[in-house]
């Protein structure tokens, strides 16, 4: 539960405040649009999610007695959880200008990072990795991109996510940037050079598109980065809206005066699926 909001928490409306506000300086959701998504199952809080069968065949001699084979699907199993915040805004708040709507989004964008740390925290799960000498370079995002292409055996055949924490963003940058390599002078070669786009996107190369975003797994010093196919790496199932309830509260039990109690939530899970469609990168943090 978050700290009750008082008046003093806000710039009230009878000063003079400025024109703009400075956003809070926290990590927006950058994995979060990059995974497969499912809707949430009906009248249960458990899905299976499916990894298809696969059969061999072979030459077969003329009446030749041959073996059935037994087709098996497996089962990754999700099962969902809820996320979820709450604000104590006092009427005092409110009357020099608070607004409940301002508190729910609030607690909207609180729900949206914690939903991309709970996909990042997967990371670490994925068995494949590759461990940078010491910093990141473009040929440890290579070196991963060749595993996750020969572990899938060529089932991910579409563009690959890349997500890597700042140190390792600026390390490769420094090493393009100092390359003379002849290629380099092609500006379709050097869109990681070109700033940050939106929700972390930095640039592509070799078919990996680059994220940057903090709070990734360590390993001892290092941070863990992965490239992944977004298709069939993790899979993810989430309400498609955040939910919320407003109930007054009126001077009795924990709370301080009068306040409004404002909370939010929304159901969701996420699972490794296919473990070869990842590979980490281990690099100094």
């Amino acid at each position: 539960m978050a700290n009750e909001t008082e008046v003093s928490n806000f710039a009230l409306t009878t000063d003079v405040i400025s024109d703009a506000i400075s956003p809070a300086l926290v990590q927006a959701p950058v994995v979060a649009p990059h995974i497969y998504y499912e809707a949430l199952p009906a009248g249960t809080n458990v899905k299976l999610w499916r990894k298809a069968a696969s059969v061999t065949a072979a030459e077969i001699n003329e009446s030749a007695i041959v073996t059935p084979q037994e087709p098996s699907e497996s089962t990754v199993t999700a099962t969902v959880v809820k996320l979820g915040g709450t604000i104590l805004l006092t009427v005092e708040a409110q009357r020099v200008g608070a607004s409940q709507g301002d508190m729910v989004r609030l607690l909207a964008e609180a729900i949206g990072r914690d939903w991309d740390d709970e996909i990042i925290a997967l990371f670490a799960s994925i068995s494949n990795q590759v461990t940078a000498t010491t910093t990141l370079t473009i040929n440890d995002v290579l070196e991963a991109a060749y595993n996750v292409r020969a572990n899938t055996a060529g089932v991910s055949s579409g563009p690959l996510v890349g997500v890597f924490d700042y140190k390792g963003i600026h390390e490769i940058q420094k090493e393009l940037t100092g390359s003379t390599a002849a290629h380099l002078s092609n500006a379709s070669e050097i869109s990681l050079l070109q700033g940050v786009g939106a929700n972390g996107y930095v640039g592509e190369k070799s078919g990996v598109y680059f994220y940057q975003t903090d709070g990734l797994p360590t390993s001892g010093s290092d941070d863990n980065a992965l490239v992944y196919d977004p298709a069939i790496t993790f899979g993810g199932m989430i309400s498609p809206s955040v939910e919320t309830r407003i109930n007054f509260i009126g001077g009795e039990g924990p709370t301080r005066g009068f306040a409004d109690s404002i909370n939010a939530w929304i159901f969701c899970d996420v699972i490794e699926w296919n473990d070869g469609a990842g590979c980490g990168i281990l690099s100094d943090s």
